[in-house]
């Protein structure tokens, strides 16, 4: 009896102890350099961005003439659905993909009540004092600045890299 009470308290405690999980110490992260959304970089020194590069799903999808998004949808598009409307049309004859009605316009930072990209952005703004940039735009304020690589994750990675 003592041996079966011994072992039960010993999973109980083992069971407690793996769930749970130490946040980690994001401020620390960034204490090499800490800076907030208000802080600039002394004149002349220039501040590494941050890209995000989301895996695959990780775009949205929209109707090109429409902007309708298609992917991911809501919950119920995402359980039930067939996803032939966001097949990518592939030519038969030469196996390259045709031309698409959809594009990729966002990333997806929540879907199906989920944060997937949304947590990262979150931490990269206030734990790491960065700000979304917009390539193209000259940075000029000295901010750290994070950029986001939104493509077409249906695409074969030679037609994203072009």
């Amino acid at each position: 009896m003592c041996v079966r009470l011994y072992v039960l308290v010993l999973i109980s405690c083992l069971s407690i102890s793996c769930s749970i999980v130490p946040a980690p110490d994001l401020q620390r992260l960034y204490e090499s350099r800490p800076l907030t959304r208000d802080t600039t970089i002394e004149a002349g020194e220039v501040e590494t961005p941050v890209i995000l590069v989301h895996g695959v799903f990780g775009a949205r999808l929209r109707e090109r003439d429409s902007h309708k998004e298609v992917w991911p949808g809501g919950i119920l598009s995402l359980m039930f659905a067939s996803y032939d409307d966001i097949a990518l049309p592939i030519n038969t004859d030469t196996l390259l993909p045709g031309d698409s009605k959809l594009e990729a316009y966002a990333i997806t930072d929540r879907a199906a009540g989920r944060d997937f990209y949304g947590a990262i952005i979150r931490t990269l703004e206030t734990a790491g004092g960065y700000t979304k940039g917009i390539p193209g735009d000259p940075v000029s304020d000295g901010r750290r600045r994070y950029y986001i690589l939104v493509y077409d994750w249906r695409q074969d990675n030679v037609q994203t890299a072009r």
